[in-house]
């Protein structure tokens, strides 16, 4: 019986131990499952967020796409525009053609822009595919079972990612902004400068090359003052009547500054006194003009360049640069032989000077200590008088070079004038 009771007591209390465990293995599973209720109730708030911060995303998209296509209407309305107004402006006078130059200039920085427009346009369709990816990144993050820990890297992530994609939206806005206010900008300049450029074509004499051609088209501005003219600047000029002047026979001159003055005791157009001169030098010259060129003979200063409007006189101006070519060969040829006669002259009176010199019969001698000293300078001697003998053939080859020269650049003159008239340019 005592047994029996000891088995009973044994066994209510393996019983009651098994409770015990049962009660602590729910009470485990009771936190588990508040626990999993927390986690599902904070990433709901979280996929909450998440959704809004998408929905502003695509609201901004929206708002962004209606502005580009407000300011690409607007690149349209300018290009039409402009359109409009090159087409008046070619039935205006000469004038008027520098303002046609400057429009032409608007279209092609207009067709930048437009460039760049599309450009934007396509950043945006790449925000807008790497915002789908990061939606569907989301809806695989919500549909996929994990830990919850990655969880939440993934969604820090990915809100991360989100804000770039805002700050690429700013920076998209700002330069659309940008690109209108450059138009605006153009516009103005049009209205500023309209009224003060002229154009010019060039004659062929090759002296700017390689900036500057006949092939091309001067716009010149005439309402800068001349004591903004500076060094460096291209300008346009009538030349003086000055034998000094080193110019081929022409009536405009475009050439470069190369140094400014100003004639204290001389008065100025304004009646002040300090006139101006500028001396001036073609970019493909060796040497200046030559002259000064009065402020009362400056037409203008050079804006810009328009290139190859005129391909045409290419081969005008490739005979120039030939009967050029040949001129400054002749005449490097003719200075070579004088600086070698001015040389071997100085040779030769250094070693006379060390010689005694005797006057027999009206005839210098002269006795030299070292027969070296006889020897050299009497070879030198030889090649003086055989250079001088020769120097006035060079001449002439340098006289012949510069007629054959500037008859070229009378011939080029006149195609150049029968090129344009042909062209009613």
């Amino acid at each position: 019986m005592i047994q029996e009771q000891t088995q009973m007591m044994q066994e209510q209390a393996n019983l009651e131990a098994k409770v015990s465990q049962l009660e602590s293995r729910l009470t485990e599973e009771r936190e588990s499952v508040s626990a999993a209720n927390e986690a599902r109730e904070s990433l709901a708030i979280q996929n909450a967020v998440v959704q809004s911060d998408l929905d502003s995303t695509r609201q901004a998209l929206g708002k962004v796409e209606g502005e580009l296509d407000n300011i690409q209407q607007q690149l349209a309305a300018e290009k039409e525009a402009t359109e409009d107004l090159r087409s008046r402006l070619e039935d205006s006078d000469s004038e008027v053609d520098g303002l046609a130059a400057s429009v032409n200039k608007l279209n092609k920085e207009l067709e930048t822009a437009t460039t760049q427009s599309a450009s934007i346009q396509e950043d945006l369709a790449q925000v807008k595919a790497e915002l789908s990816a990061a939606e569907t990144k989301y809806n695989n993050l919500v549909a996929t079972q994990g830990d919850q820990q990655s969880i939440n890297r993934e969604l820090a992530a990915l809100r991360s990612e989100i804000a770039e994609k805002r700050s690429d939206i700013d920076s998209l806005k700002t330069e659309a902004q940008n690109l209108q206010a450059k138009i605006d900008e153009l516009k103005d300049e049009i209205e500023k400068y309209g009224d003060v450029l002229w154009t010019r074509p060039l004659t062929c004499s090759g002296s700017m090359l390689p900036r500057i051609s006949c092939t091309d088209k001067a716009i010149v501005r005439t309402d800068v003052p001349v004591e903004d003219i500076q060094k460096g600047h291209a300008i346009i000029f009538v030349p003086p009547d000055d034998e000094d002047c080193r110019f081929p026979p022409k009536g405009m001159i475009l050439h470069r500054v190369v140094e400014k003055s100003q004639l204290a005791g001389v008065r100025r157009p304004s009646g002040e006194f300090g006139l101006y001169l500028f001396l001036t030098k073609g970019d493909n010259n060796d040497s200046s003009d030559g002259c000064w060129i009065p402020e009362t003979n400056v037409l203008g200063v050079v804006a810009a360049v328009e290139e190859d409007l005129y391909p045409e006189l290419k081969s005008v101006e490739d005979r120039v640069s030939q009967a050029t070519s040949h001129y400054e060969s002749e005449l490097g040829a003719y200075n070579s032989l004088e600086e070698s006669i001015i040389s071997n002259f100085d040779q030769w009176l250094n070693i006379v000077k060390r010689c005694y010199r005797v006057v027999v019969d009206g005839v210098p001698i002269y006795y030299c200590r070292s027969i070296l000293d006889v020897n050299q300078a009497n070879e030198l001697r030889d090649q003086i008088l055989s250079a001088i003998d020769r120097l006035d053939g060079y001449w002439q080859d340098v006289q012949e070079a510069w007629d054959e020269l500037t008859d070229t650049l009378r011939w080029a003159d006149r195609e150049v004038v029968n090129y344009h008239k042909t062209k009613g340019g």
